[in-house]
C-alpha cells in the first residue's frame, strides 16, 4: 500500500506524504515537519520566479498538517504513563497553533481543544506544565480559551507550576513598565510586589533559565535605574586604542551606545 501511494505521488508530481512508523517519536515528527516546511518553501520560491507577481503558496497543506497531528495521536494512544504521552499532546498544541496553514480548520481546532483538555486534566501537577503557563500555543480561534486553562494551573501542587503562574502576570506588568514609565508610587508598588514574589518563589528555576530570584533582582534594578530620563549607569573600559574611559566623562554631550552581539 505504501509503495503504491508513493508511486502515485511521484507520477502526479506531488510530494509523498510523511508516513508514521511503528517506532514513531515526537522528535521524528518534529524533524519531518520542518523538512516539509523547508521543501514547500523551496517550491514556493521556485514558483514565484516564474511569474511577475509571484505566487504565495501555503507552506503546509491541510492534508500534511492532519498527517502530523494523526501521528501525534497515535503516539499518545500507545504511551500511557510514559513521557511520550505528554510530549505528544504538547506537540498537538504546537502544530495546531502554527501559522503555516490558514485558515485554521475546524478539525485542527478540535485537535487543539482535545489535547489541551487532556493535558490540563491529567498533568495539572506536573512540573512540565510550567512552560505552558508561560506560553500556551494556541491558534487564533482559541485565544479566548487560553486564559481559562492557564488559571487552572494556579491550583497546581507543583512548585514550578505555581511559581510560573504567579510570575506570568508580574512579568507582564514589568514589561509594560519598560514601555511606559511608571509614577514613583506605581514603581514602588511594582518593585515591592516583585520582591514579595522573590521571597516566596526565588529559589525556583525559571522555564527560560536562571532562578526567579535572579529575574527579580535584575528587573527591580532596571525599573529603578534604567528608565527614560534617568542618569545612565557608569560604563568603564578600554576604547579601540586601548585607552581607558568612563561614560561619565562624556556627560553633557550626545553619546550613542551601540549594543550588539551574536545569538
Amino acid at each position: 500500500m505504501r509503495k503504491w501511494l508513493l508511486a502515485a505521488c511521484l507520477v502526479a508530481g506531488a510530494s509523498p506524504p510523511v508516513l508514521a512508523q511503528e517506532d514513531d517519536t515526537v522528535g521524528a515528527i518534529q524533524n519531518d515537519y520542518y523538512s516539509t516546511l523547508n521543501a514547500n518553501s523551496r517550491k514556493a520560491q521556485e514558483a514565484a520566479k516564474k511569474t511577475p507577481q509571484g505566487i504565495q503558496l501555503p507552506l503546509l497543506t491541510e492534508a500534511e498538517l492532519q498527517g502530523f497531528l494523526e501521528r501525534c495521536w497515535k503516539i499518545y494512544d500507545v504511551s500511557a504513563g510514559e513521557p511520550a504521552e505528554f510530549e505528544a499532546l504538547n506537540q498537538v498544541l504546537v502544530l495546531a497553533a502554527a501559522p503555516y496553514v490558514q485558515p485554521t480548520s475546524d478539525k485542527t481546532l478540535q485537535a487543539w481543544r482535545d489535547a489541551a483538555a487532556k493535558l490540563f486534566a491529567d498533568y495539572l501537577d506536573d512540573d512540565r506544565m510550567a512552560a505552558l503557563v508561560i506560553n500556551l500555543p494556541a491558534p487564533a480561534k482559541a485565544k479566548a480559551e487560553v486564559d481559562g486553562y492557564v488559571k487552572q494551573l494556579a491550583g497546581s501542587k507543583s512548585v514550578a507550576v505555581k511559581a510560573a503562574a504567579a510570575f506570568k502576570p508580574l512579568s507582564a506588568r514589568a514589561d509594560a513598565a519598560a514601555d511606559a514609565p511608571l509614577s514613583p508610587e506605581a514603581e514602588a508598588k511594582l518593585c515591592a510586589d516583585i520582591e514579595a514574589f522573590a521571597a516566596q518563589h526565588g529559589a525556583v528555576a525559571q522555564v527560560r533559565g536562571g532562578t526567579y530570584a535572579e529575574w527579580a533582582k535584575n528587573t527591580t534594578h532596571a525599573l529603578k535605574n534604567l528608565k527614560i530620563g534617568g542618569i545612565a549607569p557608569e560604563i568603564e573600559g578600554p576604547d579601540l586604542d586601548g585607552v581607558n574611559f568612563k561614560l561619565s566623562d562624556y556627560r553633557g554631550k550626545v553619546v550613542l551606545l551601540d549594543f550588539w552581539g551574536y545569538w
